[in-house]
């Protein structure tokens, strides 16, 4: 219990930073996802599509959060990649399923040998770990902010005196 103490802690002394990491992922996300479809000319699939849905808005959503010292705004972004999350384990859980029919654009699919780096990393895997690692800093924050009300230990957020 006492790590999960000093855990939460530390969570909660680097909110913003931890925030930040999940946003650097997300950035990162729909920067390669963007790059695959307007460098590489790989059309998405219908699951890659709702993945993007799910994807594109949380940079958004965390950097007017950050911007705007909102505290309780990496709860929005926490829903759609948990969301994603779910969709990019479907897409996952069919990579390897010939009937399935997920092809990225005309005969090639997102599962294919040559859309695999380092001879493991699929696109569906790169999603999943996307969005898990998202949703795992977020899911920090949020355990850490219902931990420090449980406790009473949670930071007071600024106020403005009038």
């Amino acid at each position: 219990m006492q790590s999960l103490n000093s855990l939460f802690k530390l969570v909660e002394q680097n909110r913003w930073t931890v925030i930040g990491l999940a946003f650097l992922l997300a950035a990162a996300g729909t920067i390669g996802s963007l790059y695959f479809s307007q460098v590489k000319g790989l059309i998405p699939c219908e699951l890659c599509w709702f993945q993007r849905i799910f994807m594109f808005p949380i940079p958004i959503v965390l950097a007017i959060s950050g911007y705007r010292q909102d505290k309780k705004g990496y709860i929005y972004a926490l829903s759609l990649a948990l969301i994603g999350l779910v969709i990019a384990l479907y897409h996952l859980s069919i990579q390897g399923d010939p009937s399935a029919s997920l092809t990225c654009g005309g005969t090639e699919s997102c599962t294919d040998e040559p859309f695999f780096w380092f001879s493991w990393l699929s696109i569906p895997l790169g999603s999943v770990l996307t969005f898990g690692g998202i949703a795992g800093l977020l899911s920090l924050v949020a355990i850490s902010d219902y931990f420090g009300k449980m406790t009473g230990k949670t930071s007071k957020a600024k106020t403005k005196k009038s």
